[in-house]
């Protein structure tokens, strides 16, 4: 079974990111935050990390970059709605230069995220 790791400040937000995986069977565990995700990776490495850009303690794109240096290298889904005066696909673009699989600027659609989550699988 896959296993994701979402990372989403957003509690409402992440709540609804969970349920659309586990509702396809994935298998899903969440943080609010960059340090509690990182945390949680490296007791149990997920194949794929869904990550928000801007979050407290630790932003995305330092969880992306800690994340590729892990020996068990997960697959990333960058996610951002824009902030801090930056527009969200300027953030998105950070993260692709990253080498994350794929991008999302909020709002999207569930069927869009599950979409990117099915693509990256293959």
């Amino acid at each position: 079974m896959v296993h994701i790791l979402i990372l989403e400040d957003d509690p409402q937000f992440r709540k609804l990111l969970a349920r659309i995986l586990l509702e396809d069977g994935y298998n899903v565990e969440t943080a609010c935050n960059g340090k509690d995700g990182l945390r949680i990776f490296n007791a149990n490495p997920a194949d794929v990390v869904i990550t928000d850009i801007l979050m407290p303690e630790m932003d995305g794109i330092e969880v992306i970059r800690r994340l590729a240096k892990h020996h068990t290298k997960p697959k990333f889904l960058a996610i951002s709605g824009g902030s801090y005066n930056m527009p969200a696909r300027l953030n998105l673009d950070v993260a692709a230069l990253l080498g994350v699989s794929r991008t999302l600027a909020k709002p999207f659609s569930p069927v869009e995220f599950k979409s990117a989550v099915f693509q990256m699988l293959q």
